[in-house]
């Protein structure tokens, strides 16, 4: 009933041999993948920006180790992420020792990479990891080294703020400051800033 009721060139029924026939008028706006016989759409714009981010973050990740200044063992990173008087160290030592251990290795394998994803349940120390690296790049590389902590609201910079004692923004405020957002609120794809001022960058979640 709804059906009847639309125009004309609405009641059309797109069938998936469509796709085959007209491809070569779709693929101005859609890019057409298949995979295991299965047809995969994308608007092209989102297509082509996700290659975008892709090709940024390969670029990254293939980058060489970063070279410290002054070496770093894991006993520095343990030392940073205790937490005097914590009830878990009173009620079980043993396993927190552990806990500080496993923390401090991963501090050890994120700390010279160029770029790194970390992830984990809540509650499992990812902020303690990021407020132990940011200490121990301040003591390796000096403390004019320059950071940009983000999160996507303000209540979650507020909190990597408090924690890390670092001043942080949104995502959108940094995006905007630096005239990458229209006056919709939409991401320009050219024309902001991109000015190298930031030593680390970390995003939260």
């Amino acid at each position: 009933a709804r059906i009847d009721r639309l125009p004309e060139w609405k009641k059309y029924v797109y069938r998936i041999q469509n796709f085959d026939i007209e491809t070569d008028i779709l693929a101005g706006a859609l890019e057409l993948k298949r995979d295991n016989g299965e047809l995969y759409l994308y608007l092209k714009s989102v297509y082509e920006d996700e290659r975008t981010v892709e090709n940024t973050l390969r670029s990254l990740a293939d980058r060489a180790d970063i070279q410290l200044k002054m070496a770093i063992t894991p006993s520095k990173f343990k030392d940073s992420l205790r937490v005097s008087g914590s009830s878990l160290e009173k009620k079980a030592s043993k396993e927190y020792e552990e806990i500080l251990d496993h923390q401090a290795d991963i501090c050890m394998q994120i700390f010279t990479k160029p770029l790194c994803v970390l992830s984990g349940y809540a509650g499992t120390g990812k902020t303690t990891v990021i407020r132990s690296i940011l200490e121990n790049i301040d003591r390796v590389h000096g403390a004019g080294t320059s950071f940009l902590l983000m999160a996507p609201t303000g209540k979650a910079a507020e909190r990597i703020k408090t924690q890390t004692g670092k001043a942080s923004k949104t995502i959108h405020s940094h995006l905007a400051k630096n005239g990458w957002l229209n006056k919709n609120f939409t991401l320009k794809r050219h024309g902001g800033s991109t000015g190298q001022d930031y030593n680390t960058i970390i995003i939260d979640e």
